[in-house]
């Protein structure tokens, strides 16, 4: 009864920390499973063409069909990621759309996303206590069960958001207890009927689960041949009804999120992906659950004595196999997360291995070897703990970070890229140590940089300035880009989207004006498009010709402020001039400051940058300071001041809006 009871609390505790936390990844690739969940309930379909016409997440519905999120097919509309989380989240919605919430709306689906997720990260911790419990005694069940969970990407990633990861990671776990609970001789068989249905639900979830079924399979096949058939045909005979609807839906056997292409072919070397994976200081497992190091020592310890063992073997392979898989992963950095995030479901392969040494190994240690063992794992969960589910959870500029880093070394520089810095480790990540390396980011590249026309006195510097080559290929979806059919956006468009604008520096396009440091690359209020600040100290660079720049010049800028703010202006480090700025985003004001043309530097790059000291983050869980809401701005001599500066711009009107 007090081991029963000590679990819950700590079930209490891993729900209570993913309610309370800041960081949430509602709005990227799961901001639309709760809305197919929704569409079943009132429109009996999953498809989203009820909503064609409607404002989803605030945004008109062909913005997210320019993330690929959504895709058309046929002239229907779909959700890109896998129908299996919807369908299995359809009983809540059901329930909470008869409350009135409404998975359209950001704060319904939020709020619902951040329950969910609570729910699988507790039911991870019962799983784990139960796979536990085959192999060791109630203490240590109850300590691997909470620092598996506490430790580890299952509550960093699995309580920000409700991923394909929560379900498959499950479903896996559940798998891995029947298995467990055979190979421990608490059960006669695998109850491979269930088994089967699990390994579907797990694939049917999430297609990266096809590493843990092939274990599996081997596993039975080696194990016991009878099992193995009953499971593989329950499985097959699931995947056919998937395929076949597939077919009648889609048109296609798989839906698109399945495709093979989705592994990359051009993104690096496959052993690049696999060290990021184990030991990237801001991706690598070893890292962000370093308690996993004790599984070296212990291998070496008893190794011998597991070579014999079926279960082993399974969790090995399952491990190496799906390590392959994401290292081959068009992205195996994942883009705009915390941690080692796609590899979250196949952790219960390291936490198997942990348990089964574990209880070989307690039985062989020396006193004094026992105490350093469990001290080490103490101290080692201990930081684990503090890394998931404190920075994970709550430090909003772990995720300001990736704003700021590249994951390939650009030229010049050379190496494996930022994700292998430890200096800028994302576990370190604070709000200055990020825009300090993105200004000394910027600083290196700029003797490199080819997108800058020369300024001509007078241009607007608006707040597209340094348009992108292609959008598409610069974020984390590329792979879905390639695979689904959306609308193409022309070079002159600025892309409707929240999702920030990562790795800017590599995707430039030539005859940009200017580029911007310290500033969120695309953010909408309403209607209207600006540059949002997210650092202190946010700098222009702009590059002239060998121009004469002796007299007085101005710098015009219009510009809103969240809050007043207190605005200093500098010219290539000198202060010239300050301004307050209470204006609102959708009314921004215009000001001009003179200053004195020997300041700037002809045939070089210059830099226009405004110290924000009154910057204040929006909200608790936001990575950014929010100050400015830029707009453009303008250089020009005094006496050639551009007529247009004195006479309002239209109001610039962003893609997918009438």
């Amino acid at each position: 009864m007090k081991y029963r009871l000590i679990l819950i609390l700590i079930s209490l505790l891993v729900f209570g920390l993913v309610l309370g936390a800041s960081i949430s990844h509602g709005g990227s690739d799961p901001k639309f499973t709760l809305l197919v969940s929704q569409s079943l309930v009132d429109n009996g379909t999953i498809r989203l063409d009820a909503y064609r016409d409607d404002l989803v997440f605030n945004e008109p519905i062909q913005s997210h069909m320019a993330t690929g999120i959504i895709f058309e097919q046929d002239g229907r509309l779909y959700n890109f990621f896998p129908v299996g989380p919807s369908i299995f989240s359809l009983p809540i919605v059901a329930v909470m759309r008869q409350t009135g919430m409404d998975m359209r709306l950001v704060e319904d689906s939020f709020l619902l996303q951040r329950f969910m997720a609570g729910l699988t990260c507790v039911l991870m911790v019962w799983i784990i206590y139960g796979i536990s419990r085959c192999f060791l005694d109630e203490t240590s069940s109850l300590i691997i069960s909470a620092v598996s969970v506490l430790g580890t990407s299952i509550i960093s990633s699995m309580g920000t958001a409700l991923w394909t990861i929560n379900f498959s990671t499950v479903f896996i776990g559940l798998s891995v207890y029947l298995i467990a609970r055979y190979e421990s001789g608490k059960a006669l068989t695998t109850r491979p009927i269930i088994l089967g249905v699990l390994l579907f639900l797990a694939y049917f979830s999430r297609a990266a689960s096809a590493a843990f079924i092939i274990a599996v399979m081997g596993y039975l096949l080696v194990k016991e041949r009878r099992q193995f058939m009953l499971v593989g045909l329950t499985s097959l005979f699931l995947l056919l009804i998937f395929l076949g609807w597939s077919r009648l839906e889609y048109g296609t056997w798989l839906p698109a999120y399945y495709s093979v292409g989705r592994l990359g072919d051009d993104h690096g070397s496959v052993w690049i992906g696999i060290l990021g994976n184990l030991a990237s200081p801001s991706r690598g497992i070893f890292v962000f659950s370093p308690f996993f190091l004790l599984l070296i020592p212990g291998v070496l310890l008893v190794g011998r004595l597991l070579i014999r063992q079926p279960l082993i073997w399974m969790a090995t392979s399952w491990f190496i196999l799906s390590l392959l898989i994401n290292s081959k992963a068009v992205a195996w950095w994942d883009g705009v997360f915390f941690g080692p995030r796609l590899m979250t479901e196949n952790l219960l392969a390291l936490i198997l291995l942990v348990i089964v040494i574990w209880s070989f190994a307690r039985e062989r240690l020396g006193t004094t070897a026992k105490r350093i063992a469990i001290i080490s794992f103490g101290f080692l969960s201990l930081v684990a703990i503090y890394i998931n589910s404190y920075q994970g959870l709550f430090n909003a500029d772990t995720i300001g970070w990736n704003l700021f880093i590249e994951p390939r070394a650009l030229p010049p520089k050379t190496g494996l890229g930022d994700l292998f810095d430890w200096e800028n480790s994302q576990i370190l990540a604070t709000a200055k140590r990020n825009c300090d390396f993105g200004y000394q980011r910027y600083q290196e590249l700029l003797p490199y940089d080819t997108t800058l026309e020369a300024y001509q006195w007078g241009d607007p510097i608006r707040y597209t300035a340094d348009q992108v080559q292609n959008f598409r290929k610069a974020t984390i979806l590329e792979a879905e880009a390639r695979l689904t059919p959306t609308p193409q956006l022309e070079t002159d468009q600025v892309p409707s989207t929240h999702i920030p604008q990562v790795f800017l520096a590599s995707i430039l396009k030539p005859g940009n004006l200017s580029i911007f440091i310290g500033w969120q690359s695309y953010k909408r209020q309403s209607h209207l498009d600006y540059r949002n600040s997210v650092c202190p100290e946010v700098q222009l660079i702009f590059r002239l010709d060998q121009v004469d720049t002796r007299g007085p010049f101005e710098i015009a800028m219009s510009a809103g402020a969240l809050g007043e703010q207190e605005v200093r202006v500098s010219i290539n480090g000198i202060m010239v001039g300050t301004f307050v700025n209470s204006s609102p985003v959708d009314r921004p004001e215009r000001f001009v400051i003179p200053f004195d043309g020997t300041l700037l530097r002809p045939g070089d790059f210059n830099e226009i940058s405004f110290e924000l000291p009154d910057a204040s983050r929006p909200h608790p869980g936001a990575w950014e300071l929010d100050a400015l809401a830029f707009r453009w701005a303008a250089v020009y001599p005094v006496e050639q001041i551009p007529e247009w500066v004195n006479a309002p711009l239209p109001t610039p009107v962003p893609p997918g809006y009438p």
